[in-house]
């Protein structure tokens, strides 16, 4: 069996569905409303099995809703606010590229989505009274208790947030959390200990009578965010193929730059040809997800601008390497990923080029060798690093870290 390449692999669309970060918040408002127009209805039912329901009259359950729709919209717009100044700071202290992390958090999303919803839930239901002449018992008692739970939810989330977004501005916390988010996908996409890789390496395979094509980003450009591997392989076996890639996860792509070749063994048409634009994803933002490379570079951003004259904070630029140490570590002790591409008999119908211990350890090492300018602090670091990777690491990695240390010793 190949060993696992989640890094080549699309994430889904039920995924790719909830990453806006207005997905959510947009959910939770379209269903507030929904709950806004059938709760009237079933109300009378509703509230004969609910205890402690509203019991006032028409112009009570207005004066309710009324305020709780005004006091609503008004702290919608201090989230808002509260959530932009984080970004700013967020943005100015640790790098740009840390702006997704925090708009991605399901607390930030969650709080948005019930303050809006409880806002369009109150004036959904406002709607529902009727004028003066109507009694206590004509009033959708239900709903308004509902929208007295919403304002107390909507509390708890509030301080659930202030607590989040106070934290999510410490270094320790932004570098930990990438850090740990970094680790996960490494986990997913590095082999299963003890794989054999002899069985993972194909037999060469000669080119001579086959056709060989250019595969090309035709009129597209941005980062490579996933690489749809079983498309490869449908495609490749249903034409008697192969596809062989030329980059890597995260690479970024200009337009109509040949991004590989495929290799069959008859002439292929333009209608073949075209499908094969779907292989590889391409967007105008990184992710972590099927790229752990994109969290290795948000650690090097803030260690590097930690380094920086202007900032000085070696301290900050020591845990962002403690954090790519643990994740160096991880790839040293785990086979590297197989750059073959199977389908479903094992038959290789492709390959790329995966993210490495020695494709990531050098740009860890240039980079900061480079940003210290000498400091010993950080060379030592880096020194003990090196030392640490090198016992931990299994056999077929110790020409990539004997290398690394040569790098460093060179600094």
């Amino acid at each position: 069996m190949a060993s696992k390449s989640p890094e080549v692999r699309d994430i889904g669309w039920w995924r790719r569905l909830w990453e806006p970060f207005w997905a959510l918040p947009a959910t939770i408002a379209l269903g507030s409303i929904a709950i806004g127009v059938v709760l009237p209805i079933a109300d009378t039912f509703v509230a004969e099995h609910v205890p402690y329901v509203f019991g006032g009259g028409p112009d009570g359950a207005r004066s309710v809703l009324s305020t709780v729709a005004t006091a609503m919209i008004s702290v919608t717009g201090l989230v808002f606010s509260i959530t932009m100044v984080v970004l700013q700071l967020a943005s100015s202290q640790f790098s740009p590229r840390i702006l997704g992390t925090f708009l991605q958090r399901r607390i930030v999303q969650t709080t948005l989505g019930v303050f809006t919803g409880s806002f369009l839930y109150a004036l959904t239901v406002l709607r529902s009274i009727e004028g003066e002449g109507s009694s206590a018992s004509e009033v959708p008692q239900a709903s308004v208790t509902l929208a007295y739970a919403y304002v107390v939810t909507a509390v708890l989330l509030f301080l659930a947030f202030i607590h989040a977004i106070t934290t999510a501005v410490q270094a320790s916390q932004v570098i930990s959390r990438i850090g740990t988010e970094t680790r996960a996908e490494v986990r997913a996409i590095v082999p299963e200990q003890g794989a054999d890789a002899a069985s993972e390496r194909p037999r060469p395979v000669s080119r001579r009578g086959l056709t060989t094509t250019p595969l090309l980003a035709v009129e597209r450009h941005g980062h490579i965010t996933a690489i749809d591997s079983a498309a490869i392989a449908e495609w490749a076996k249903e034409h008697e193929a192969q596809v062989h890639l030329e980059v890597s996860p995260g690479d970024f792509i200009v337009q109509d730059r040949r991004i590989g070749t495929v290799v069959s063994v008859k002439h292929l048409d333009t209608d073949a040809l075209d499908k094969t634009e779907n292989f590889v994803r391409l967007s105008s933002e990184r992710t972590v997800h099927a790229d752990f490379g994109f969290g290795i570079r948000q650690l090097l951003d803030i260690a590097e601008r930690a380094l920086s004259p202007g900032i000085n904070d070696p301290t900050t630029a020591e845990q962002a390497i403690n954090e790519l140490h643990t994740i160096l570590r991880l790839l040293a002790t785990s086979p590297s990923p197989s750059p073959f591409i199977r389908d479903g008999d094992g038959v290789v119908r492709g390959s790329y080029r995966p993210q490495t211990l020695e494709t990531e350890g050098k740009r860890v090492l240039d980079e900061l060798i480079a940003t210290a300018d000498g400091s010993q602090r950080i060379l030592s670091r880096l020194a003990r690093m090196m030392e640490d990777l090198q016992t931990a690491a299994l056999p077929e990695h110790s020409a990539s870290i004997r290398e690394l240390r040569a790098r460093l010793a060179r600094a």
